[in-house]
């Protein structure tokens, strides 16, 4: 089956009915490729979270187009890089678009691994040598799974229907899971999704992205992962709506109420976000909020780590903190973004949590088996970069690309530690 599109449940017996489910994949419609690496790794984070595994019946061969579009044009070894970005993530399985180039039609745009003319050129050659080398791989990634410690929640059919319904203007989720994601994988964290209904094997950070909707057996799922250590992030608007897409009538957080220890006194959206600035002090930094505003008041053991700093809700609690069993609550009382994430770092499990020193735009992940654990380090950049001893020596034997330190542009390193 070819995935994903809109209006399907992929979380519903619609994917238990498949033997594997198939994603497409054309990471060249995102013409920004310094944005595009990360934001593929999260659209195929997502499609692990909906099933585990997955296949790709169409993987993009080479730049494409129809009547009135053609996208990013695929450089020399592109091709090869983002296919290791998809095994990398999840995907046991690769077909490519297109074997040939078609001559007429609707698609004669649409390039393949051979051309109009039938000649063999790099492309050809690219996939050849891609194809050898996962063949050698297959012993070590058969059954494995990607490795993530820290994950975003995201695909959830009724979560994601609801906000389109009754969105306010505001950022969907799945938006702002893609930029939460992005914001840990590029600073090479173990990254991933999940939903508050899977098991939280290995995951030490879990980010709930303003879900309006928790099913109350997703909210004990929850509750069971902070108990045992994890810590849980939760934005702004969670919880505030019924499977009926009706507000609760809890005070909000509605369901999450215990867990976080924080009730909303007082709501709203920012209508001149640049003529009327509202700013958190966090850590003794100042973090401007987007979008959304939350008045929150705290039951007793709950520390607030962050206040407004501004105008009408200045000195309010913003920010919290609940240490919850053996684990903890984080409850942002505002959207999440990229500058708030960075001050709430250092309230993370660092100790816990591997983080990979890498030159920036080399992307980092893993994937874990019986046989061993798969290390894949991906240069994405139009740079040679050096990989630290360190980390080379931590990952295992290089089993794909050079034993040396440098990575050239859009080349891969897979390194191999067997158990």
């Amino acid at each position: 089956h070819n995935g994903t599109m809109a209006g399907v449940d992929y979380r519903s017996e619609f994917t238990y009915d498949l033997n594997v489910l198939g994603y497409d994949s054309y990471p060249h419609f995102h013409m920004d490729g310094a944005l595009r690496p990360a934001i593929t790794a999260f659209n195929y984070a997502e499609m692990h979270s909906y099933s585990g595994n997955f296949i790709i019946p169409e993987m993009q061969s080479n730049a494409g187009g129809q009547t009135n579009y053609f996208n990013a044009i695929v450089e020399k070894n592109e091709q090869r890089l983002n296919t290791y970005r998809a095994v990398s993530q999840g995907a046991d399985g690769i077909m490519y678009f297109r074997w040939r180039t078609c001559r007429y039609g609707a698609e004669e745009y649409w390039r393949g691994i051979i051309d109009h003319d039938n000649i063999k050129r790099d492309r050809y050659y690219e996939t050849a040598r891609t194809g050898e080398e996962l063949q050698k791989l297959w012993p070590v990634l058969k059954g494995s799974s990607p490795v993530a410690q820290i994950a975003v929640a995201t695909g959830d059919y009724d979560v994601h229907s609801m906000h389109e319904i009754y969105s306010l203007g505001l950022p969907a989720p799945r938006e702002i899971a893609r930029d939460v994601h992005n914001f840990f994988y590029r600073r090479h964290f173990l990254t991933g999704a999940a939903h508050p209904a899977d098991p939280m094997d290995g995951i030490k950070v879990f980010i709930l992205p303003h879900w309006e909707y928790i099913a109350p057996e997703w909210a004990e799922n929850l509750e069971n992962f902070v108990k045992d250590g994890g810590v849980l992030i939760i934005g702004c608007r969670c919880g505030t709506r019924n499977i009926d897409n009706q507000i609760v009538a809890e005070t909000f957080p509605g369901i999450l109420g215990k867990l976080s220890g924080v009730k909303v006194e007082q709501y709203g959206k920012f209508a001149a976000e640049d003529h009327r600035v509202y700013s958190i002090n966090l850590a003794g930094k100042s973090v401007r909020a987007k979008h959304f505003i939350e008045e929150l008041s705290t039951v007793s053991g709950v520390e607030t780590i962050g206040c407004w700093e501004n105008r009408a809700f200045a000195g309010k609690s913003a920010v919290t903190l609940h240490n919850y069993g053996r684990g903890k609550v984080i409850y942002c009382g505002t959207y999440l973004t990229p500058d708030l994430m960075e001050s709430l770092i250092p309230l993370l499990p660092t100790d816990e949590l591997i983080k990979f020193d890498l030159p920036d735009g080399v992307e980092v992940a893993r994937r874990s088996g019986v046989a061993g654990d798969i290390t894949f380090l991906l240069n994405s950049t139009e740079q040679t970069c050096n990989i630290p001893e360190k980390v080379l020596a931590e990952c295992g034997t290089v089993a794909v690309g050079d034993n040396d330190t440098a990575i050239a542009p859009m080349e891969v390193k897979v390194l191999l530690k067997k158990f």
